[in-house]
């Protein structure tokens, strides 16, 4: 349904506008928060999108020092770091975008991710958050991606156990869970209303104006 589609990119749109331009965003957009209101006039038919209950709702703190914890308790005193979250975000959807790994380990750890680097594999990171940006599908072909992806993840993970890796994210930011949140959230619904969007484009849009 091409209206259909072009109301759930107005959604798309702005959730980037609000993460990478406004640095404010709803971070719950499920079905029940989104108000449709449909105006006729003159047989010429305007769809207008609001997005109701901003409860959960993510505002990045201003650009300054944010003291970094390790959850391997490594060090005795959390590392202070220079956080630009809205600005580290845009960067991390350029270089998924671009397919450029090692910036994409960059943006990470310019949103304050701590890593073991002997433990990192960058193209494993471009893989995963691609599919996390993927296009969006119809219900039945976005449930076979999915079962993929999770076949594949769990085969990685018992490969990693039998050769007893780390995890090699040793401390991560709280926007990271707001950010895979909408894109999950937006996912579904456009799953439930056979929806193809390319959701990366929209995203990559937003990220260079910011």
């Amino acid at each position: 349904n091409e209206e259909l589609t072009k109301v759930f990119g107005r959604l798309v749109d702005a959730f980037a506008y609000g993460m990478f331009c406004d640095g404010h965003f709803n971070g719950d957009p499920h079905p029940g928060n989104i108000l449709l209101h449909v105006k006729e006039q003159e047989g010429d038919r305007q769809l207008t999108v609001t997005l109701l209950d901003w409860g959960l709702a993510k505002t990045f703190e201003p650009p300054g020092q944010v003291a970094i914890k390790s959850k391997y308790k490594r060090r005795s005193r959390p590392m202070m770091r220079y956080i630009d979250s809205r600005l580290a975000f845009a960067k991390l959807v350029a270089c998924v975008a671009a397919k450029n790994s090692n910036g994409l380990i960059e943006a990470f750890e310019e949103l304050g991710f701590e890593f073991f680097h002997d433990e990192i594999e960058p193209q494993m990171g471009i893989e995963v958050m691609r599919f996390v940006m993927r296009d969006t599908q119809t219900k039945e072909r976005a449930a076979s991606i999915t079962k993929r992806r999770m076949r594949a993840d769990m085969d990685k993970f018992q490969r990693e156990q039998k050769e007893k890796k780390r995890d090699p994210v040793d401390a991560f930011p709280g926007e990271i869970i707001f950010f895979f949140r909408v894109t999950f959230l937006l996912h579904g619904l456009a799953s439930r209303l056979a929806i193809r969007y390319a959701f990366l484009s929209t995203l990559e849009r937003r990220a260079a104006e910011a």
